[in-house]
Formats: C-alpha cells, sequence, structure tokens
C-alpha cells in the first residue's frame, strides 16, 4: 500500500510540472487568453470599419451628453472627453490602423477587467449615473 500511495504523490508531482511547463510554453497565455493575429485589410474593409468606428463615435457622444444631463460631468469634460476620442479615431483612420483591437488610439483595448471605470485613464473619479 505505502508503494502505492508513493507512486501516486510522485504521479501528481509529474502532473504538476509537466502543467506548468505547457502553461509556460511560448505564445500560450493561459485559458481564455486572447490571441492577437496580425490581419492586413484591403481599402474596401478599412473604410467599412472606419464607418462603424464612426457610428460607435456617436453612440458615445450620445452617452457622454446622457452623463452630462444626470450631472456626473460637465459639459466641458464631456466636450474634451469627446475631442478625444475623435481625434484618436482620426488618426487611426488617416494612418490606416482601423480593425480589429483598435483600442481607440490606446492599443488592443484596456476593458474594464471587472473593476469598473475607475480604472480607466480617462475616468476623473466620477461615478457613472446608475439606473434604478
Amino acid at each position: 500500500m505505502k508503494k502505492f500511495a508513493l507512486f501516486a504523490v510522485v504521479g501528481l508531482l509529474v502532473l504538476a510540472v509537466a502543467a506548468g511547463v505547457v502553461m509556460a510554453a511560448p505564445g500560450n497565455m493561459g485559458p481564455g487568453a486572447k490571441q492577437w493575429q496580425s490581419v492586413t485589410f484591403t481599402d474596401a474593409q478599412k473604410d467599412e470599419l472606419a464607418k462603424l468606428h464612426y457610428q460607435m463615435l456617436d453612440l458615445r457622444k450620445q452617452m457622454m451628453q446622457k452623463y452630462v444631463e444626470a450631472g456626473a460631468i460637465s459639459q466641458e469634460q464631456a466636450d474634451s472627453r469627446i475631442a478625444t476620442m475623435k481625434t484618436h479615431l482620426d488618426t487611426a483612420v488617416k494612418d490606416g490602423k482601423v480593425g480589429m483591437g483598435m483600442g481607440m488610439g490606446h492599443g488592443p483595448g484596456r476593458g474594464m477587467h471587472g473593476a469598473g471605470p475607475q480604472n480607466c485613464p480617462n475616468f476623473q473619479g466620477q461615478q457613472a449615473p446608475v439606473n434604478q
């Protein structure tokens, strides 16, 4: 019985080490990690993506206006944020860098990572209004 327990423990240790080696292999970013691939878009695809990004910008402008109406931010703050978003998008379109992972000028996109808007670099301490 002692031999069986010893072999079981050794077997588990070997599996644990093997799993660590596999997870540390180059290119393996772990379960659920995004693997970004380099994609070359045609000019027609870039134009189509640019149109969609400008539509998203229009929606963001509407969202900023709602934050102003709710008193979460001032009109000046909203105007500043909108101008920054537009500048980033215009630059990306001009440079032909509109596509997957554009991130509005901040790389592949940061997201909230479950931590809320306070981790966003453009967030200036205001809490977004909560609809109840």
